[in-house]
């Protein structure tokens, strides 16, 4: 009887570490839907990351007649681009050239998902976009996920004279914390959050980086509503967060960020004071 109870723990041990895996990445290889069957206006792309895997995404064109800047929207842990199209295409309204791509292991783009591979594939997006906006500023948005990341990708880059700002949206501050933040929302996992948080890999934490974001123009957004990314992680990263750096409080819940006009109007409110002036 004791070796049966062992080996169930030890199963239920193995669903529980895969599933802790899971709570960074949770990638869909097949869109939600075809985008030819839209009206909306796009180009496929595909570029290679730092490491030579093929990545794809959507060029989103402006549909405003005053091309403001190009941008690259770095979206959430799960699905595919077909699942956060909604985030970003209604920026193209405003003047805005958007770059909307899958992470390797996402979508159609090679490869498979790690998190050191993810970030040589922000750097390699941003690159893409600036080359192909003409050489000229563009902006940086990292909803999620992809703003914890965006914020490691953005202190390591050299070139930081690429960039005009960078918005944080819903982001977290530690990714064992946000493990923790998860499992102890389930009675099972509750007593395990501490040892099973700790085999996520913490290297890339956004807390120790995001003051070398500067000198690019900070915004975090973040609800207080948010049931996912506690409130609380939006305080910590813009208390480490170095000058120039805004914070602004959202409402609605952690998929509903774009989904409320006046979250959209303080993004762009943002965006139209720290963009360069034509």
């Amino acid at each position: 009887m004791n070796m049966i109870i062992k080996a169930i723990i030890l199963l239920l041990m193995g669903s529980l570490l895969s599933a802790c895996t899971q709570l960074i990445f949770q990638p869909h290889k097949n869109h939600a839907f075809d985008i030819e069957k839209t009206e909306v206006n796009y180009q496929n792309v595909n570029f290679l990351s730092v490491d030579g895997v093929d990545l794809h995404g959507w060029w989103l064109p402006h549909t405003d007649s005053k091309y403001r800047s190009t941008l690259v929207f770095l979206h959430g842990n799960a699905g595919n681009i077909t699942y956060h199209l909604a985030n970003a295409y209604w920026l193209t309204r405003y003047g805005f050239d958007v770059l909307l791509f899958d992470y390797r292991g996402f979508g159609l783009s090679g490869g498979k998902p790690e998190i050191a591979g993810l970030m040589a594939d922000i750097t390699a997006a941003i690159d893409y976009a600036y080359r192909r906006g003409n050489q000229k500023k563009i902006v940086v948005i990292g909803q999620s996920l992809g703003a914890s990341m965006g914020i490691y990708a953005l202190s390591k880059k050299m070139n930081k004279d690429k960039v005009s700002a960078f918005a944080g949206i819903s982001g977290f501050s530690d990714y064992q914390q946000i493990a923790r933040d998860v499992l102890s929302n389930w009675w099972l996992t509750w007593p395990l959050q501490w040892p099973l948080s700790l085999t996520v890999n913490n290297d890339y934490r956004p807390l120790d980086y995001i003051a070398q974001v500067s000198p690019v123009p900070l915004l975090i957004m973040h609800s207080q509503a948010d049931e996912i990314i506690p409130f609380y992680h939006a305080g910590l990263l813009f208390e480490a967060a170095a000058l120039p750096k805004t914070m602004h409080m959202m409402s609605g819940l952690h998929n509903q960020t774009f989904k409320i006009d006046e979250n959209r109007r303080s993004l762009l409110n943002y965006l139209m004071k720290v963009l360069p002036s034509k």
